[in-house]
């Protein structure tokens, strides 16, 4: 197996990125990164939503797997258990 076809498998299989949010100045509204810890690849964007979006768009469909979920009400957060 080459080097690009065992970076398409492992694309497959997992994803890692590192999410940077920046700031210039603390007057000035968050910008966000994230970077591909295996291709290295960075996409940049002005809002949240972006990032958002973008993440939603590199789930491929797979077999779903069975989770129960919580959420603490007070904080916001979400925990998952698979």
């Amino acid at each position: 197996m080459n080097f690009v076809n065992h970076l398409k498998e492992e694309q497959a299989l997992y994803r890692s990125y590192v999410v940077r949010l920046t700031r210039p100045d603390a007057s000035l509204a968050w910008r966000y990164s994230v970077s591909n810890i295996l291709t290295g690849e960075t996409h940049a964007f002005a809002n949240l939503t972006g990032l958002v979006n973008f993440l939603q768009s590199e789930e491929e469909p797979g077999p779903a797997l069975e989770s129960n979920t919580s959420s603490d009400s007070a904080s916001g957060a979400s925990n998952l258990t698979i």
